[in-house]
């Protein structure tokens, strides 16, 4: 699954892997987080907030600015 904001792809896997990827022609990795749970969901962005649901959570990621 996998979502487009702010010129980045945040793909996240059943496996409960996030990768965040720049927007582009060329292959840039910018992160990876592992959450460590199974997941099913599409990330999705509300507020300039990043949600991301496993099967036993909902997380939140915000920008410090």
């Amino acid at each position: 699954m996998e979502l487009r904001y702010d010129g980045k792809v945040f793909c996240l896997s059943e496996e409960g892997t996030t990768s965040v990827v720049k927007a582009g022609a060329e292959f840039e990795l910018l992160g990876k987080n592992v959450l460590g749970e199974v997941s099913l969901a599409t990330p999705a962005v509300a507020d300039a907030r990043l949600f991301l649901r496993t099967r036993e959570a909902l997380y939140c990621v915000t920008s410090k600015k």
